[in-house]
Order: structure tokens, then sequence, then C-alpha cells
């Protein structure tokens, strides 16, 4: 997983003087997790020397060798002129899909603005989008696990997938292993309103009612429809590494309903595509090209 730190982050691990403990215990988490690959430039750590001094030196250098260690340099910005000059150029720059932004307040609004899926520690509450990437950042590659009783409504089920849909910079596709194939929820909303493109791995059925099937999807999402003539209950969504494992159907997933159910979040790269390579069961059908 890329990761890129705001100066905040780095500057509260390394002066230990954060009021809030458990955000200096979940800094500590991120900083010490060498599945991460840290993106940082030589600018990046010239703008946070300069705010340290002298007085943090030892300190300073644990971390830059951490980050030299498990980390990607960046070739710096010759236009920055401060450190949010570089974060941005850094983001910029990177091609990953996947760029895991974490600050520990509210940085300016020119990053807020230009890193729209950054990370903020002092506003996550869990199950919201903050809290989401803060653990899959310490969990990483590890999933992050959300229950039934994690949410207080169905709004808040629904915002989770859209919260994880916005994760990457961008969408290539989205693979869903659904053999309910039942739209009757707002989980794909997201995908619905970015009109990202779907391939839809469900049972085939008999003609007609398969027909019935990609009418319905067609009617909402940008879709391909594959098939399989014997199902297993599939329940996935697959995109960029990152893989959405519900215990009960999409359409299941609520409150409202009071049934007992699980969801599993990850973002691993290798088990995604291992995983993708199940579509090979998979037959494209129907006039859907």
């Amino acid at each position: 997983m890329k990761t890129l730190t705001h100066k905040d982050l780095i500057l509260g691990f390394i002066k230990q003087n954060l009021e809030n403990k458990e955000h200096q215990r979940q800094i500590r988490q991120i900083l010490d997790n060498e599945n991460s690959v840290f993106l940082f430039s030589k600018k990046f750590f010239l703008f946070i020397r300069e705010e340290l001094g002298e007085d943090y030196q030892h300190e300073y250098e644990r971390v830059f060798t951490k980050f030299s260690d498990f980390g990607l340099s960046i070739t710096s910005s010759q236009n920055s002129q401060n450190f949010d000059d570089e974060i941005l150029h850094i983001f910029s720059a990177t091609q990953d899909k996947v760029v895991v932004s974490i600050a520990c307040n509210q940085p300016s609004q020119e990053i807020q603005t230009q890193i729209p899926n950054i990370a903020i520690l002092s506003q996550q509450q869990k199950p919201n989008y903050h809290w989401l990437v803060i653990n899959l950042a310490i969990l990483h590659p590890n999933p992050v696990q959300l229950r039934n009783y994690d949410f207080k409504n169905d709004n808040e089920v629904d915002k989770l997938f859209s919260n994880i849909f916005s994760i990457p910079k961008t969408i290539r596709f989205v693979s869903i292993f659904d053999d309910a194939c039942n739209l009757q929820h707002k989980k794909f909303d997201f995908l619905i309103k970015n009109k990202i493109s779907v391939l839809y791995y469900t049972v085939k059925l008999n003609f007609l009612d398969s027909k019935q099937r990609f009418d319905d999807l067609r009617k909402k999402l940008s879709v391909k429809m594959f098939g399989k003539p014997k199902g297993g209950h599939e329940r996935e969504i697959n995109f960029e590494g990152i893989i959405i494992i519900p215990t009960n159907d999409f359409w299941m997933l609520n409150v409202t309903d009071d049934k007992k159910w699980s969801i599993s979040v990850l973002y691993n790269e290798e088990e995604a595509q291992k995983s993708l390579n199940y579509a090979n069961k998979y037959v494209r059908f129907l006039d859907n090209k």
C-alpha cells in the first residue's frame, strides 16, 4: 500500500506531544507497518526538518531512515515553496491508483481540494471514511472487519460502500460476484452515479430469466454480464486491489432487518488478483457487447 503522510503526522510521532494518546498510538502503528510503502522526497523531509530544528535531530534521523528503508522516493518539484506544495506534487506524481493519504488534523483547504480522499485522524469515528482508511493503513495487508452492530442505521451501511469506492484515485472497472443479483439496495450508487464500468458475475439461469437479470442490471449500471451454471453463493466486490466480502447478500446488509452479518474490507493486490482468477469459471453471455 502506497502511503502518503502529512507533516503533522510525522511531527507528532517525533515530538510525542499529541494530547490524544490514541492518535499517538495509531500514528506509531501506521509508521511501523513494514508492508506499507511510504512516499517521500528530498524536499518533503527538508521542510519537516526546518520545522523541527536541532532539538529532535536524532528522532528525525530515525524516521528518515524508516522512510528510506520502507519507502519510495519521488523526485522533488523545483517549484515547491513549502510542504503543502511538495506533498501535492508527490500525490500527483504517483501513478498508483490507490494512494492512502493521512493527516493528523485537518490540512489546508488546498490539500483537501486536491487530495479529496485524505483521511484525518481527528475526524475518525467508526465506521466513517477516516476510520476505515486509517485502519486499513494500520492492518494492511490484513482486513478491516465491520459488523452489523457497528452501524446506527441503513444509511451508514450504504455510505460505507461509497467510502470504499472513494479510496482509489480512479477506478478502471469493478468486478462484482453476486449470485443473488438483486439491486434492491443502494450499495452500488457510487458506481451508478460515476458511470463506472462493472463486470457482473452471477449464476446463469435459463435464457428468459438471465435476460431479465441483465435488463435489470443495465437499467442502472454500465455492465457486462458473465455467468456459470452452478452457484456457490459468491459475494464479493473486487477493484484496484481492494476486496469487499460480506457474509450476507448485498441487499440484506442493513440494520432495519435486525440480521447478524459482517463485512471484510482489505487492500491486497496479490489476494485480489488470485480472487479475480476465479472469473475464468464464468462465460460472457447475452447481447451485452
